[in-house]
């Protein structure tokens, strides 16, 4: 199931709500991808140098990694004052709700296929 397509099942508005609700979602779901995009170079980097990663290597996709967490947190919060705003704080709680709990499911899945530094010399 596509991600719009969970969203639309949880989220349940008026038909002029409604409107002003997915014009906010397609919004933020611009920035929410290009964030999703710089994570998943920041992954390829870090996949093309798990063999021979250096401290400085290890040093730069870490602070991508913490400022990539920080975006997301700071689009959640510019997202949820919009909404909260323009339609009302339980429908923008509601959304970031179940926007949170996506993102950690992704973040589970990638957690199980992104071996941990030295992992593979670990089991040798």
């Amino acid at each position: 199931m596509e991600r719009k397509d969970l969203i639309a099942r949880h989220i349940v508005l008026d038909e002029t709500k409604m409107d002003v609700f997915w014009q906010l979602y397609e919004e933020y779901e611009i920035e929410r991808s290009a964030l999703g995009l710089k994570r998943a170079r920041n992954i390829a980097t870090y996949a093309s140098k798990y063999e021979r990663l250096t401290n400085e290597d290890a040093d730069l996709l870490m602070k991508t990694t913490f400022e990539l967490n920080l975006n997301f947190v700071q689009l959640w919060e510019k997202t949820y004052r919009k909404m909260a705003k323009s339609i009302s704080p339980v429908t923008a709680a509601q959304f970031i709700q179940a926007e949170m709990f996506i993102e950690n499911m992704v973040r589970q899945e990638l957690a199980m296929d992104i071996p941990l530094i030295g992992e593979f010399e670990m089991k040798n």
